[in-house]
């Protein structure tokens, strides 16, 4: 059984208008309103990191095209918005990975998470993500 697994208690979660369902590498965070989110997860030195993809690189450098823009300047708008972003979150913290696929992310110590943080992080990563996703597309494209 995966650590991950075993502080959450049980393969599927319901709590607080979503529902969160453990699978091997990643936590399915589906909401109330019908939109979801695929939380990815890895534990590293001790600690757990979680990611939330916003958009691909393929997916960013589409919506370039379709906007009629440069991808360099929609980069450039997305490297603005991350850090107004990261100014009002308070657990996640959005980048640009090496990639340039734009994802939320949360590390947490695998020696003090209990099963609450370990919702509130899942929903809270999901839910930024969307939002982040949202505002970049005015819908859930993806």
């Amino acid at each position: 059984m995966s650590e991950l697994r075993r502080i959450l208690g049980e393969s599927k979660v319901e709590a607080d208008g979503l529902t969160l369902e453990w699978n091997p590498g990643r936590l399915d965070v589906a909401f109330d309103t019908g939109r979801h989110h695929v939380v990815r997860y890895r534990l590293r030195e001790g600690h757990f990191l979680f990611r939330a993809t916003v958009a691909s690189a393929r997916q960013l450098r589409v919506l370039a095209e379709e906007s009629g823009q440069r991808y360099s300047r929609l980069r450039k708008r997305i490297c603005r918005e991350i850090v107004l972003q990261n100014q009002h979150t308070e657990s996640v913290c959005f980048r640009l990975d090496k990639n340039d696929r734009l994802e939320g992310v949360i590390a947490q110590r695998e020696a003090t998470l209990h099963r609450v943080e370990l919702v509130y992080y899942a929903s809270q990563l999901a839910r930024e993500a969307d939002r982040f996703e949202a505002l970049l597309n005015e819908r859930d494209r993806w």
